[in-house]
């Protein structure tokens, strides 16, 4: 299965402290065909830069249904995920499959985390 790159108009976008679920429909390679996840071990990372530290793991993902079966994976950052991020910027993200001798990379790209909501 080949990886995903989000396109520049699907930077994922999030203020600082919210909570909010992200979702992605994942295919297989051929960019079309959506594909069943089914037992598969999803996770998420958000990094401080492309290839450094994680900053927020969400293991495992929830699957569940998106255009197809199974195909949609979704993790939820909460208030309590934030404690390493102290400030607004450009971050990195990954979400890959990693289950016992199927690592894959399913997508990546940047993740802009904005300022923090007003109360």
């Amino acid at each position: 299965m080949g990886a995903i790159e989000s396109a520049a108009a699907e930077t994922e976008h999030i203020a600082l402290g919210e909570d909010r679920p992200l979702q992605w429909n994942v295919t297989q390679s051929n960019g079309s065909t959506p594909q069943n996840m089914s037992g598969w071990t999803v996770e998420f990372n958000l990094l401080d830069q492309q290839g450094g530290q994680a900053l927020i793991t969400k293991t495992p993902a929830t699957i569940q249904n998106g255009a197809a079966t199974l195909d949609q994976a979704e993790v939820t950052i909460d208030a309590a995920d934030w404690s390493g991020i102290t400030k607004p910027g450009s971050y990195f993200y990954t979400l890959h499959r990693s289950d016992s001798g199927s690592v894959a990379l399913l997508a990546f790209g940047e993740f802009v985390v904005h300022a923090a909501l007003a109360a």
